[in-house]
């Protein structure tokens, strides 16, 4: 475990009158640059003891800055950031002083913690060896020594120079503190309990302090003692009735009792509310909680009796109102929703509050048009406000304008440098650029800006593993899982990388862990489905296939789940046991007739027996049980396709999407089927409907772009499908290289399109159509006897059957180009 390190210590002097003075003596007879430097060191020391420390900050600044040599100023600013919890500012200050006077031992030890507390375990051994190096049995650099050996493994000795530390001086914090981590480390926790007691700050005369009462109430949880826990709390939350935290963490003991007690919650909340530095705000998160606890109405009748408290108007009660506004929406009641923001406007005007409601409003209306002028109104009144730059961005990117995204979204990153959501926009932006690089480069900043959070370390690892930057992948999971270890959606993550690395010692490190936090029940965010479908994964990667096919029936067994059925029946296809598929399933149907998946499952290993037949009947006995169902309706319509029979197969998803309008699957698969039928122009309207409610779907861009560009010469479409390719350019997908080196052709880039092509035609040999491109291409860059080549070897895929719509123009470019080699031989 990690050592629990001590709390903010509260501002105060640490100059004592005596140094002062001492300091100013030696100052005596300077000249008029020396007196001023004395004069703001003086007033930095009497801002200190008013406790004014931004004040005294500015002093002792002006004073170095007069004087870079003037050791009680660097004093006083290593002290001061030291006491205002900014340890790496203070460090500088602080060598200085330590380098001036080689016998200060405060100093050495204050540097010694400082550099603990920024973990730099180099430095910080220097200096606590320094101290004691002055005094060997200093109780501060013996616990500041003893810190340092139980970071780096050393416990014995950790626990020696704890110990020794306690004997000199009990009040030692520090030594105490090492003490008890190591007692935990050694997982005896009573003991720790002990020690911790035993500490003179608990004493029925000594003032609570802070830190070792946290780590005591930790420990109470080791040791399971929920009463310890809420007493603990109560007594320090006491003792210190300004820490609007220890009331919050009362409101999250109050509700993990057994039943919780919501009363008692809510009492700590309102008290936490009213000590924050953001009221309004926290008393918004107690109207969540009445939400959560008794309902929606409870929730609506706080905000009304808190827009009433506000006195209707004002920056609060608008604050009220917006909250009011999204209850209202929640419930349904959009109508109402923007009637309230409209009257917050016209009462807010142009001031934030007004700009607010403004882009609420903007969020929830479904007027395309009217969001964008909302947002512009935002915008006109303040040009830097990030969220109106960052709702900009996004219509941008709706509309293909990803330029224009990218920098609105730089604008907004000035204001909100460390915003990850801003930063994954830019990412998304980059990508649809096409500049998977740049991406990946905002995906990492967003990392860094959220201190490796799940959430950005996820679509970061996501990104490099595109990439192909496995090892990089791996290590961005590995460092936020050291920050959230109990994040399931990350072991499961990490588990399914080291599948691809097929690590399989790797894996089951992980699903152990997986396993154990679910034991606990202690998973932060649930999914990625039974532990037991990675592990089998890894067995089956190991050629342990009789083991993999025991472990997935016994949880087929256990839970009889369709995703432990799916994972049985393709671990048997995997292993070539097509009978025992087909057993499994016709025994999972005999229990349940009427299970879609099951005799979905069960045509997909009839198709692979080659009984066609057998498995149309079971897709259409599907289909009779669950009409609306769109997995049947897609694989009846392949099935059909792959038969030959288009037509059939388009009225079967006709159906599907008679049943399922709005299915994307079902619509995707009828744009391939009308593509393959010769009807372009239906199968370019389905896709750009596809395309307008998912523009992230790559797939779709692809189909789209390509369809524009191969079937359509008009300008307004060659600029569309050049637009939509863009993204295409950092792809390694061949076919996606194809549509994206062909519509850079189209636009005249023949060059940058040879480069391309030339690169993505071979990979597809069979595709008459790219190899049409190809040829294309070195024709527009005068490479004929290239070009012949590709646009042969072209009609001698579609001579072949290969689908091959283009071939009249192939054959009209190579007659061009006989003509123009005999014109030139008749020139010649």
């Amino acid at each position: 475990m990690t050592m629990p390190m001590k709390t903010r210590r509260r501002a105060r002097s640490r100059l004592s009158a005596a140094a002062a003075l001492g300091a100013l003596a030696l100052l005596a007879a300077c000249d008029s640059a020396e007196e001023r430097k004395v004069s703001h060191y003086e007033n930095g020391l009497e801002f200190v003891e008013a406790g004014e420390p931004g004040k005294a900050l500015i002093e002792f600044t002006n004073a170095i800055r007069i004087d870079d040599a003037f050791i009680p100023a660097h004093e006083g600013l290593g002290r001061l950031h030291m006491d205002e919890g900014r340890p790496g500012a203070a460090v500088r200050h602080l060598v200085r002083v330590a380098e001036a006077r080689p016998e200060d031992l405060d100093t050495r030890l204050d540097l010694a913690r400082v550099l603990l507390d920024l973990r730099n375990i180099d430095g910080a051994r220097t200096y606590a060896d320094a101290a004691l190096a002055l005094d060997a049995e200093n109780p501060r650099g013996l616990g500041l020594r003893a810190a340092l050996d139980l970071m780096i493994g050393e416990v014995e000795a950790a626990r020696a120079g704890a110990a020794r530390a306690l004997e000199l001086d009990p009040a030692a914090e520090l030594a105490r503190l090492v003490a008890v981590a190591e007692r935990l480390r050694a997982d005896e926790p009573q003991e720790a309990l002990t020690l911790i007691e035993a500490a003179p700050a608990f004493s029925d005369d000594a003032e609570v302090d802070s830190g070792l009462a946290l780590v005591r109430i930790h420990v109470l949880e080791q040791l399971e003692d929920r009463e310890g826990v809420g007493a603990a709390l109560q007594t320090l939350a006491d003792a210190r009735p300004e820490d609007a935290g220890l009331r919050l963490a009362l409101a999250r003991w109050h509700m993990q009792g057994d039943p919780p007690d919501a009363a008692a919650a809510e009492a700590e909340l309102r008290a936490a509310a009213e000590l924050g530095e953001n009221p309004a705000q926290a008393r918004l998160q107690v109207v969540d909680f009445l939400r959560r606890t008794q309902g929606d109405a409870a929730a609506r009748a706080e905000l009304e009796a808190l827009i009433a408290r506000a006195g209707g108007e004002g920056e609060e009660a608008s604050l009220y109102e917006r909250a009011l506004a999204v209850a209202e929406i929640r419930a349904g009641e959009r109508d109402a929703a923007v009637v309230r923001l409209e009257a917050l406007m016209a009462r807010e005007g142009d001031g934030e509050a007004g700009d607010a409601a403004r882009l609420l409003l903007a969020r929830v209306t479904e007027d395309a048009d009217r969001r964008a002028g909302l947002v512009e109104e935002v915008l006109e009144n303040d040009s830097a406000n990030v969220e109106a730059l960052a709702m900009r961005a996004e219509l941008s990117m709706l509309a293909d304008r990803a330029g224009d995204a990218i920098l609105d979204l730089r604008t907004a990153l000035e204001g909100s440098p460390n915003n990850a959501a801003l930063l994954e926009l830019l990412a998304r932006a980059h990508e649809r650029e096409g500049d998977d690089a740049l991406a990946a480069e905002q995906r990492a900043r967003a990392v860094q800006a959220s201190e490796a959070s799940p959430g950005p370390s996820l679509r970061y690892a996501e990104q490099l593993v595109r990439l192909g930057r496995i090892d990089s992948a791996e290590a961005v999971l590995l460092d936020s899982l050291r920050a959230s270890s109990e994040n399931r959606r990350l072991l499961v993550a990490l588990a399914e990388l080291r599948l691809r690395r097929q690590d399989w010692d790797g894996v089951r490190q992980v699903t152990a862990a997986i396993e154990a936090l679910d034991a606990r029940g202690e998973s932060v965010a649930p999914g990625g489905g039974p532990v037991e479908l990675l592990r089998a994964a890894a067995l089956f990667g190991e050629g342990r296939v009789d083991e993999t096919l025991d472990m997935l029936r016994a949880s087929w067994e256990e839970r009889g789940g369709a995703g432990e059925l799916e994972a049985l029946i393709r671990a048997y296809l995997a292993a070539n046991d097509v009978g025992a598929a087909r057993e499994t399933l016709e025994a999972a149907l005999a229990a349940s007739p009427n299970d879609l998946a099951a005799l979905a499952l069960l045509a997909e290993v009839q198709a692979r027996a080659g009984e066609a037949s057998a498995a149309e009947e079971t897709l259409r006995r599907a289909l009779e049980q669950a009409p609306q169902a769109a997995v049947p309706h897609r694989m009846l319509s392949e099935l059909l396709n792959a038969q030959g029979r288009l037509d059939e197969s388009i009225e079967v998803l006709e159906a599907g999407l008679e049943a399922r309008p709005d299915d994307p699957g079902l619509r995707f698969d009828k744009a391939l089927r009308l593509e393959l039928n010769g009807e372009i122009e239906a199968a370019i309207a389905l896709y750009e409907r596809l395309y307008d409610e998912d523009p992230d779907n790559i797939v779709v861009a692809n189909n789209l772009a390509s369809l524009l560009s191969d079937h359509r010469t008009d300008e307004a479409s060659l600029e569309r499908a050049a637009t939509v390719a863009r993204r295409l350019r950092g792809s390694p997908l061949a076919p996606f290289q194809d549509t994206y080196g062909w519509t850079l052709y189209l636009t005249g880039e023949h060059a940058q399109a040879v480069s391309i092509l030339r690169d993505s035609a071979p990979r597809l040999p069979n595709n008459a159509i790219a190899q049409y491109h190809l040829g294309m291409a070195y024709a527009a860059i005068g490479q004929t006897d290239l070009a012949r080549e590709q646009l042969t070897r072209a009609l001698e895929i579609s001579d072949a059957g290969g689908f091959f719509p283009q071939r009249s123009a192939a054959e009209e470019a190579l007659a061009g180009l006989d003509a123009a080699e005999e014109a030139a031989e008749s020139n010649g």
